[in-house]
């Protein structure tokens, strides 16, 4: 069980202009085996969308990820560095995961929110460990901006 709170955002919208209809896709993988040194591309969408959350819940900490935004802008972090900007980011957290009982679960969870795009985007994860990685759980939810 994960506890916290995990902020979410609205697509921004102008008054008085009625804002672009939208259709949510989802990406949900669980047990994923990625063999160390290797990648899994998590998300790779073209057009314009909002990704809403990107989530990974690793046995490890060693496991980094890019981000390619409109193929221009790349953000690319391992855990350890998104757990210090996450202590100041209301669009990154990551964290220990702990139990109902406040002790640690083994988990290591990254989740990464609100990112618009225009051209597209596409997520990829890297596993840094030196053993595979199984990871049971990885997430994302984003929302594709319909155009007639």
């Amino acid at each position: 069980m994960i506890i916290g709170t995990i902020p979410s955002i609205e697509i921004p919208t102008i008054p008085g202009v009625e804002a672009p209809p939208t259709s949510t896709r989802f990406v949900n993988r669980t047990d994923l085996t990625v063999r160390s040194g290797a990648s899994y591309e998590i998300l790779n969408d073209t057009g314009r969308g909002v990704l809403d959350e990107l989530m990974i819940r690793s046995p490890s900490r060693f496991f980094s990820i890019s981000i390619v935004v409109d193929t221009v802008n790349e953000f690319a972090s391992t855990y350890e560095d998104l757990t210090s900007i996450g202590q100041n980011s209301p669009s990154i957290s990551a964290f220990t995961e702990l139990d109902m009982d406040g002790s640690e679960t083994g988990f290591y969870v990254v989740s990464i929110r609100s990112i618009p795009y225009f051209a597209g985007i596409r997520a990829i994860m890297y596993n840094d460990d030196s053993l595979d990685i199984t990871y049971s759980n990885i997430f994302a939810k984003y929302r594709i901006i319909m155009t007639s």
